[in-house]
């Protein structure tokens, strides 16, 4: 029985740990430095939405220099923080700060999905295909993080 439980615990810390390497996995060797030195997750948080929003501008260089394959890939990247910045915000202690960082999502993607349809409807038609999904999960995640923002507020 003690085995079991063991796996269990093994399980549950191979999932996070690989949570946290995908979303490391997209920043660079200087954010990483600097996630690193935030002591605090409400400010780690607020760190990788910046940071996110750093994917999204590459992805708009990318558009102008028409270099098509890297927009998906920094827009990918952008989605995976924000995904990542949204399960983590539930784990903070104060409601505070839960707040605090869903809105500073949300308002992150509020603007940035008119921006990035905007994008979409500029590109060839295979790479506008390309970004629908990435679009659409985006929309969800903020749908998420306003959810939880108000949560409780109309009940």
């Amino acid at each position: 029985m003690k085995d079991f439980f063991f796996i269990i615990a093994v399980l549950t810390v191979s999932t996070t740990v690989a949570q946290e390497i995908g979303v490391e996995q997209v920043l660079t060797r200087e954010e990483r430095a600097q996630l690193a030195r935030e002591t605090d997750l409400k400010d780690s948080l607020e760190l990788l939405i910046k940071f996110s929003t750093a994917r999204l501008m590459t992805a708009f260089l990318s558009a102008e220099q028409q270099q098509y394959d890297s927009i998906a890939t920094n827009i990918n990247n952008y989605r995976a923080i924000c995904r990542y910045v949204l399960e983590q915000a539930t784990k903070l202690r104060s409601d505070k700060d839960k707040k605090r960082v869903f809105k500073k999502l949300e308002q992150r993607l509020r603007t940035d999905l008119g921006k990035l349809e905007d994008l979409r409807y500029n590109l060839p038609q295979q790479h506008c295909e390309e970004l629908e999904p990435l679009i659409e999960d985006l929309a969800l995640i903020r749908d998420k993080a306003l959810s939880n923002l108000f949560e409780g507020f109309f009940e």
